[in-house]
């Protein structure tokens, strides 16, 4: 029942361990929105919330987004395998579509939150709905999270057009009922 708090957990401690040992004075952690995040999830820490809570590390939170375009990930019915699903264009209420009207639709629209004109700052106080794809597409309109953009990132960068990777021969998954 705590897998996901757990896992979190110790993604936290490993980058805590590897910037520790290192001694480095930057490092910069990839991994999904959710991990990524300050803001706590169903009541739990995440890796971002631990992160966060450690004032040596000075986290800094940047959430990830794709405006358009597709992504590799799991099929639905786990039965094809690791396939491309297209994205189409961000509707207009979302973060995506939002930050990349008022940054003229760049290709990359690096957004820090804190610097936000007053009309922004007021707009993603309120949860607004982002798009967040994990190792399974199971549709579009299930793509949608509510979240609470100002609380979880310090920054924003969203693609404006993004495309799936190309697999290799060892990246090929199939559905291990075949």
């Amino acid at each position: 029942a705590n897998y996901g708090a757990r896992r979190d957990a110790g993604m936290a401690s490993l980058a805590t361990s590897l910037v520790e040992q290192t001694g480095v004075e930057r490092a910069l952690l990839w991994a999904h929105a959710g991990h990524v995040s300050k803001e706590l999830d169903a009541g739990q820490d995440g890796m971002g919330t631990v992160l966060a809570s450690n004032a040596a590390i000075r986290y800094y939170a940047v959430g990830f987004y794709l405006y358009e375009g597709s992504a590799r990930a799991w099929d639905a019915a786990g039965k094809i395998g690791v396939i491309p699903n297209a994205i189409p264009a961000a509707s207009e209420y979302m973060v995506e579509a939002a930050f990349m009207a008022a940054s003229g639709h760049p290709e990359t629209a690096w957004v820090p939150l804190a610097g936000l004109p007053d009309v922004l700052q007021q707009w993603i106080k309120i949860p607004r709905f982002v798009r967040e794809l994990g190792s399974a597409y199971t549709g579009v309109d299930k793509l949608l999270v509510l979240r609470r953009v100002r609380v979880a990132f310090d920054s924003v960068v969203i693609v404006r057009r993004g495309h799936d990777s190309s697999p290799t021969p060892t990246g090929i998954r199939k559905a291990s009922n075949e």
